[in-house]
């Protein structure tokens, strides 16, 4: 597999009077429904995790952990060589079990208490930077929002963290959080990658796609 390099440069993007947010990135899911990895699926000519992974980058991510399963530990890494993995070894248990699993890592890897940290599904891609620059202004847990509907990534404020790491690994993540809705230009939030339907979608709006996730990227 060929790799995906993201663009070193973005590392040192920080959002202006903001301190630089931490980010966990969600691929430990089995794709059962799928058939085929999530983080694998080919989006506008990447990986969606690498899209991904780079908007988290260039929206002011300074360290980014990302939550895998054993099956794809060696693709992830090769596409993203330089990114911190954390591997779930019960992705089954639920998606809430992984965010635990990636806010232990970060923490562990900062060495202190984790303060703002932004979630982001592979799964849910239909954003990019400026969706990220525009949620880390925001002074609490918070989530895009557009026509009365919500979206992804989130952000996490220290008092969600902390729920979170005390929460049963399958409880959903919408009855232990109550985020602001942060109102944004979102035409892609319902992008899903779920069913064999879905990767139709993404090969039907492949050029659409890639001008909104390249928009606010500076390339």
């Amino acid at each position: 597999m060929p790799k995906h390099k993201t663009k070193s440069v973005r590392h040192q993007i920080a959002i202006m009077g903001q301190e630089a947010s931490h980010a966990v990135l969600l691929a430990a899911g089995l794709s059962t429904r799928l058939g085929q990895p999530k983080a694998l699926v080919d989006i506008a000519g990447r990986p969606a995790i690498a899209w991904v992974y780079e908007h988290l980058q260039a929206g002011g991510c300074t360290q980014i952990v990302v939550v895998v399963n054993e099956h794809i530990r060696s693709s992830v890494s090769e596409i993203l060589p330089s990114a911190v993995l954390a591997v779930n070894p019960n992705p089954e248990h639920g998606r809430t079990g992984s965010l635990q699993c990636g806010l232990r890592t970060l923490a562990n890897s900062i060495e202190k208490p984790l303060q703002r940290v932004l979630m982001a599904p592979v799964d849910r891609p239909g954003f990019n930077s400026e969706t990220v620059r525009t949620l880390m202004r925001s002074e609490r847990s918070a989530a895009p929002s557009s026509d009365g509907s919500g979206g992804h990534p989130v952000l996490l404020d220290n008092k969600a963290i902390h729920q979170i790491l005390q929460a049963p690994p399958n409880a959903p993540l919408r009855d232990l959080i109550e985020f602001q809705r942060v109102e944004m230009d979102l035409p892609w939030r319902h992008l899903n990658i779920d069913r064999p339907e879905d990767l139709e979608a993404l090969n039907i709006h492949h050029d659409a796609l890639f001008s909104y996730f390249t928009a606010s990227e500076g390339i």
